[in-house]
């Protein structure tokens, strides 16, 4: 048998693509009105096919998915099942060779259904239509959860649709507050009325079953209650498929070891609506099948508590999404309901929510206008060994893949004296995904309320977040106005992407925050010891993007972190900001303030770009360094660009006077880094903050100033090519040998500063002996120049004109090259300052281009006085029959060709 979509009525066609699209029944309203598109189209289905593959419920549902995941997620909707291999190549292929859309993917899919998928398809229209028809009049307008309730409770099977339009007649003509049709049982027992003092309830025992608990508003509350001493037990879809409805009631289980599980052996299927609850201490959705469960509405309540009992694994509250391999499971939280996941008084061990446990496993949490609270009510767990201590906690894709999508100011809370988040935890497979996604004006946030009690002292860490660990790949994108916060009182919050533990493969992790009031934010109120943390590449590759008006707030981050790792960094757009400040992190003897660095450590990579109006300010009003540092560790490769107008980076440190490790920007100190600032970028060092270029002897920097705008202000001090000082500085006193290899190049419309005041006698730039500073034409360079231990002083771009807003004091080589006698065509070099020329300099005429007897040349002028008694000149590359004649004026070096 195969599903024919052409045979259907045109009422029928659009309530087919609700299905596909949206999983649900059409309401009454949105048929007549694209049925009507459709008419007027003459049964074009492209008059819909977009509007349905676009819309914000597509989207919300299969929007920012691979092509393969997308398809996977259609097939679990639409079928109950994953695609075979098969099918899942073919759809791909489609949609790579372009025969196919993402739009069209999921009408392509139903209509493509064969044999009992077929049948399933046939069997849920059927029931769309009469939901559509008939439950309006119940309920006005249509309640999307009852609607994809209804139609994911239906089969292939004859008896499934029999049970579901059996209860729907009886809803139309009676609404009775309990119902229990096709096979439910209790205590194996079939049921006829509300059970009472049962140790379990089956729902799809052996056979299709519904149990359906209805406040109709003529009856009392009801609560059913399951309760044994080894724990009581609810199960929907036990070995057939099970409906569960609570409309307004109460379900509970009871006892040690009780547990609540949706879709336990079969596909399972539960609503809870209209402030209905649920408790329990062991709550699963998919465990061996495939479990789905919906809460929608003020008031209506999900309690995952030990105070209800003991798990049967432990002391602690536990709810699972998809947890076995290949089951699957949905949790959806919608319009005000709530989940708590609570860990009591006096238990050791914090509860969490467990999404995708193992390989092939797939779980959604879905938190759409709803809350979830994962909080431990005393503040304390009792027991802390472990790495990230006990406390509550959310994965997701600890083996398989899970997702998290917060939309429509959707909330999840993790609160406690410790939390800990994990999004594609590679422990139990080989190919373990996570993603999260928080968008709509949404909030995650991780969290030690005022009362939590403060940390034992061998605990590690207060809050910690890793987004892609041990060899998972992790996902979190933070859009449309999403917040992701994370805040400590105590000791350490930790946001990690792309984390290893010993003995384990390196995860890959990234992060995107794009949109105006999307905000991340890693910080501790603790200023005396507290510590805020982001490793973006830690172990492995991490990448972290903040664009379009988005926002950063941290302490201290790291792009590349460890040997082999390798992160990437990027900010764009105007309005998009990042504020890194109040840091103090204890590393060996040194307390860093707040701190940006790329590549930390020996072997890793870090790349950051700051980019289209984006800006970042680094600030601290505590520890012994603050700043920038790129290329740290030996062997290490670091970059960071700035680039395009208002581009900006600012580095205020806590000293009121110049010391190194005041503020401090720090490129190729033992490694190779890289600084570059072009189109108008800044970076803007504070006046009593220090610049070194080239510092440590493996470390090798370079540093390019580019472009009309581009502005470098070094601060008070910058050192080229030579090592750094250890904190406070004596200008008479640096070590100008002995240090990397460190080259500066200001290029046209670039300009570098440093130093309070020009022209007062007093270093701001020194050039080191394995340093080079090359001043390109247009490039301006507001600064007093010293270079007195060998390093390179190069003008021009070969050759160019070039100026020094200072003074210039040079006993190393000066070379100044002539190609011709027009401006920009030999090597100028302007001082409005005072010069002292004590080294060689060359007359290199190597790239003449028809120089001839009688040019004149002014190659060096200093505003306030030229000092060459000491100067050696020396003359090459002259033509044959040519001689150069110099002569030194009280200001200026001139040149005559004879």
């Amino acid at each position: 048998m195969s599903f024919d979509f052409e045979t259907l009525t045109t009422e029928g066609k659009v309530n087919a693509a609700y299905v596909a699209y949206y999983g649900r029944a059409a309401d009454a309203e949105g048929r007549a009105f694209w049925a009507n598109e459709l008419e007027a189209a003459d049964g074009n289905l492209d008059a819909i096919i977009d509007a349905f593959g676009t819309s914000a419920e597509a989207e919300q549902r299969y929007g920012g998915r691979e092509p393969a995941d997308a398809i996977t997620a259609l097939y679990q909707d639409l079928f109950g099942r994953g695609p075979d291999s098969e099918g899942l190549a073919f759809y791909t292929g489609e949609l790579e060779a372009g025969r196919i859309t993402l739009q069209s993917l999921a009408l392509d899919i139903l209509n493509g259904a064969t044999n009992d998928d077929a049948t399933l398809i046939s069997n849920r229209l059927e029931v769309a239509d009469r939901v559509t028809d008939a439950y309006e009049t119940l309920e006005n307008p249509i309640d999307p959860g009852f609607a994809r309730f209804v139609i994911g409770g239906v089969d292939a099977s004859e008896n499934s649709l029999e049970t579901v339009n059996g209860w729907l007649t009886s809803l139309e003509s009676e609404d009775p507050p309990f119902a229990a049709l096709g096979r439910v049982a209790t205590d194996e027992r079939p049921v006829g009325d509300l059970p009472t003092g049962a140790e379990s309830v089956l729902v799809g025992a052996s056979a299709f079953g519904l149990l359906d608990l209805n406040e109709n508003g003529e009856s009392l509350p009801q609560e059913l209650i399951v309760s044994a001493e080894d724990g009581g037990l609810i199960r929907v879809g036990d070995s057939a498929p099970g409906l569960l409805r609570v409309d307004g009631e109460a379900l509970e289980a009871q006892g040690a070891g009780n547990t609540i599980r949706i879709g336990d052996f079969d596909s399972g299927l539960a609503l809870l609506e209209d402030g209905a609850t649920l408790s329990t201490v062991d709550l699963r959705v998919g465990e061996n099948g495939r479990g789905e469960m919906i809460l929608t509405g003020e008031g209506t309540q999900a309690t995952v508590s030990s105070a209800n009992g003991v798990a049967s694994f432990g002391d602690y509250s536990y709810l699972a999404i998809g947890r076995p391999e290949d089951s699957y499971g949905k949790l959806a939280v919608d319009d005000g309901a709530a989940v708590d996941v609570l860990t009591p008084d006096g238990n050791t061990v914090g509860g969490g929510i467990l999404i995708a446990a193992e390989e092939n496993s797939r779980g959604e949490l879905i938190v759409d206008g709803g809350l979830v609270n994962i909080r431990d009510t005393d503040g304390l767990v009792g027991s802390r060994a472990g790495e990230y201590g006990d406390g509550p906690y959310l994965t997701l894709g600890a083996g398989g893949s899970g997702r998290l999508d917060l939309l429509d100011s959707g909330k999840v809370t993790l609160e406690a004296s410790s939390t800990r988040l994990l999004v594609g935890d590679q422990r139990n497979g080989s190919d373990a995904q996570g993603v999260m996604n928080i968008s709509d004006g949404s909030s995650f946030r991780m969290m030690t309320a005022e009362e939590n009690s403060a940390l034992e002292e061998d605990f590690i860490l207060e809050h910690y977040a890793a987004i892609g660990r041990d060899g998972g790949t992790g996902e979190l994108n933070i859009t449309n106005g999403g917040v992701f916060e994370m805040v400590g009182r105590n000791k350490y919050a930790t946001l990690e992407l792309g984390r290893d533990k010993e003995g384990q493969s390196a995860g890959s992790g990234s992060v995107t925050v794009s949109g105006a009031g999307s905000r991340l934010e890693v910080r501790n109120e603790n200023t005396a010891s507290g510590e805020a943390f982001i490793g973006v590449g830690r172990d492995g590759e991490g990448s972290m993007t903040l664009e379009n008006g988005a926002t950063l707030v941290s302490e201290f981050v790291t792009v590349g972190s460890r040997d082999g790792s390798n992160g990437t960094f990027s900010m764009s757009g105007s309005g998009t900001t990042a504020s890194l400040e109040g840091g103090r992190v204890e590393f060996g003897d040194i307390v860093y303030g707040t701190l940006f660095q790329m590549a930390d450590q020996a072997g890793s990579k870090g790349q950051a770009s700051i980019a289209n109006g984006a800006s970042m300010t680094i600030d601290s009003n505590d520890g012994d360094y603050t700043g920038i540092e790129i290329a740290d560790g030996v062997g290490s490769e670091g970059e960071l660009t700035i680039t395009g107008v208002n581009s900006r980076v600012k580095v205020d440190g806590n000293g009121d006077e110049l010391a190194a490790r005041t503020a401090s920007v720090e490129v190729g100190a033992a490694g190779t880094g890289s600084l570059t600032l072009e189109e108008g970028g800044r970076l803007t060092l504070e006046a009593n903050g220090v610049m070194s270029v080239g510092t440590e002897v493996d470390g090798v920097g370079t540093v390019t100033v580019n472009g009309a705008g581009s502005v470098l202000d070094a601060g008070g001090l910058m050192i080229i090519g030579a090592p750094k000082p250890n904190d406070s500085v004596d200008r008479s006193a640096l070590e100008l040998s002995g240090g990397g290899e460190g080259t500066v190049t200001v290029g046209a419309g670039g300009t570098l500063r440093a130093g309070e005041a020009q022209g007062d006698g007093v270093g701001d730039i020194f050039i080191g002996a394995n340093g080079t500073l090359r001043v390109e034409d247009g490039g301006i360079v507001e600064a007093d120049v010293v270079n007195d231990a060998g390093g390179s002083f190069i003008t021009g771009n070969s050759p160019g004109w070039a100026a020094i807003d200072g003074d210039f004091d040079s006993s190393g080589d000066l070379r100044m090259e002539f190609a011709g006698t027009g401006e920009g065509e030999y090597d100028r070099l302007d001082v409005t300052g005072e010069a002292v020329l004590s080294g060689l300099v060359t007359l290199d005429f190597s790239l003449d281009e028809g120089l001839d007897a009688g040019d004149r040349f002014t190659i060096f002028e200093a505003d306030e006085g030229l000092d060459m008694a000491a100067a050696e000149v020396d003359i090459a590359g002259l033509a044959e029959g040519l001689d150069a004649r110099t002569v030194v004026t009280e200001t200026a070096l001139q040149v005559e060709l004879v």
